[in-house]
């Protein structure tokens, strides 16, 4: 009876040890949830990669193997989602938890996933210094911040 009371601790001790290490990894790695919208953002560590849109590509793909934030369903966020973390109170326009992602040194604009229905190679991107979007061929370099939905 006591060999089994020992070994229970042991697998209770050791399920807490996984659970410590799991939210530790929640800490290093960093992620906004917005409520509102049931989605996860991406919060940059470096906030001042410009990517092509195939780089973007790349780039979610790499969050994905990684399994970034400890989810493998990172994409690139289509226009309608770009246009929920609008904030047209303050510059630069972008939700406050967002504002890490914002580049120090360039103008912020970030990759949709929504292409023009006429031009295959644009896709849309958000001007958070401005407030708008517009769309860009896939082969200029704009900056990238991954999402994905929740339940």
């Amino acid at each position: 009876m006591e060999s089994s009371l020992i070994e229970r601790l042991e697998k209770r001790i050791s399920d807490l040890e996984k659970r410590v290490l799991k939210l530790e990894n929640r800490e290093k790695t960093l992620v906004w949830k917005d409520e509102n919208t049931k989605l996860y953002w991406e919060i940059k560590e470096d906030r001042d990669s410009l990517l092509t849109y195939f780089q973007a590509q790349k780039y979610i793909e790499l969050l994905n193997l990684r399994k970034y934030g400890g989810f493998s369903d990172w994409k690139i966020p289509t226009k309608e989602e770009l246009e929920t973390i609008f904030d047209l109170e303050d510059q630069p326009f972008i939700l406050k938890p967002l504002l890490p992602n914002i580049p120090i040194k360039f103008k912020p604009i970030f990759w949709s996933a929504t292409e023009d229905k006429d031009r295959k190679s644009l896709k849309w991107v958000a001007y958070f210094n401005h407030g708008y979007g517009d769309f860009k061929y896939q082969s200029q370099k704009y900056y990238l911040m991954a999402t994905r939905k929740y339940q």
